[in-house]
C-alpha cells in the first residue's frame, strides 16, 4: 500500500533541509508529539550526504482495529533511518525505512525536497508491505492511515518551528 503526501513550506529548501538535521528541533518535535524514550542515534551532514537515525516510542495516532491489538502496544518502538543526498539541481533526495518493533510489516519510503520559487515542497512517499495471511491488508491499511496522520502532524509542527525561528 502506498501513501503520498506533499508538504509545502513557506521557507526555502536549504533552510528546511537544515531544520530536518537540527537535533534540538527533533527533540522538541518528538516531545510535542508525545513520543517517549527518544534516541537520536545519528544526525549528521557530510558534504552532499546526510543521515538521520532516530528511535522512539510512539503512540498510535488513531484507533487500533481489534484484529491488530496483538501486534500493537500502547506505544511501539519505532526506528527511522533516513539517507539524504543533494541532487545536481539543488534539491534534496532521501530514501528511508521505518521499523516498528513487533509489527510484521516493512515500511520504506522516499522524500524529495524541492524548491518552488522562494518556498519548498517535500514530496513524501511511503510503501507499506505485510505478508501475514488474512491480516496483511488490515495491517497495511491501519499503518497507512496512522502514518499519514503522524506525518501530517509532524509537518504542522515543523512549519510552526520554522515560523518561530
Amino acid at each position: 500500500m502506498d501513501v503520498n503526501l506533499y508538504h509545502h513550506f513557506e521557507h526555502g529548501v536549504d533552510e528546511v533541509f537544515k531544520h530536518f538535521f537540527n537535533i534540538e528541533k527533533i527533540e522538541e518535535k518528538n516531545r510535542s508529539l508525545g513520543n517517549k524514550k527518544l534516541n537520536v542515534e545519528h544526525c549528521e551532514i557530510q558534504g552532499d550526504t546526510g543521515k538521520i537515525r532516530i528511535s522512539r516510542e510512539i503512540p498510535p495516532a488513531g484507533e487500533i482495529p481489534s484484529a491488530l491489538k496483538a501486534f500493537h502496544n500502547e506505544k511501539n518502538r519505532v526506528t527511522q533511518t533516513e539517507h539524504w543526498i543533494v541532487k545536481d539541481d539543488g534539491s534534496y533526495f532521501c530514501e528511508y525505512d521505518v521499523e516498528i518493533e513487533g509489527v510484521p510489516a516493512k515500511l520504506q519510503g522516499k522524500m524529495h525536497l524541492v524548491s518552488k520559487g522562494e518556498h519548498a515542497v517535500n514530496n513524501v512517499s511511503l510503501n507499506i508491505k505485510c505478508k501475514v495471511p488474512f491480516l496483511g491488508k488490515i495491517i497495511t491499511g491501519f499503518l497507512a492511515k496512522d502514518a499519514t496522520l503522524q506525518m501530517d502532524t509532524e509537518y504542522e509542527l515543523i512549519k510552526q518551528q520554522l515560523i518561530a525561528d
